[in-house]
């Protein structure tokens, strides 16, 4: 979605392609999320101290079925947002939004990784399919 001075309208593939991509995108941390959380965290404690101690704790404590829950809620809202899109030919201030807040969350994931130094759940998505729709959808 440039910003050019004539409004141009685009199609299905962009605005629903937003919740695809998402699908795809938060398939990926479904899957990945608890037995990373378990395998990483006591290295992430000690990699980062100044990290307090009751963030820890609560990261550890998350049940799957919590990110599950969340993730569901955000399907919702990517839902009204890819629709909005859909409806106005990618115009919604809503759909752009959220277009350009997925582009966001994917380099944060690629920021995660590097600070890691290796794989972190959304990281695999995010460059072949985040990142990459995201400048596709608003070119």
């Amino acid at each position: 979605m440039s910003n050019s001075s004539r409004e141009e309208m685009v199609g299905g593939a962009v605005t629903l392609g937003l919740l695809a991509a998402w699908a795809l995108h938060d398939a990926e941390e479904l899957v990945a999320m608890p037995g990373w959380w378990r395998r990483n965290l006591p290295a992430l404690r000690e990699r980062y101290p100044a990290v307090p101690e009751a963030v820890w704790r609560r990261a550890g404590s998350a049940e799957p079925r919590e990110f599950a829950v969340a993730v569901g809620a955000m399907a919702v809202i990517v839902t009204a947002a890819s629709t909005a899109g859909h409806l106005t030919g990618g115009r919604s201030a809503v759909y752009q939004t959220a277009l350009n807040a997925f582009g966001l969350h994917g380099l944060v994931h690629l920021a995660q990784a590097g600070l890691v130094r290796g794989y972190t759940p959304g990281s695999a998505t995010s460059p072949l399919l985040v990142v990459p729709f995201t400048l596709w959808a608003r070119r």
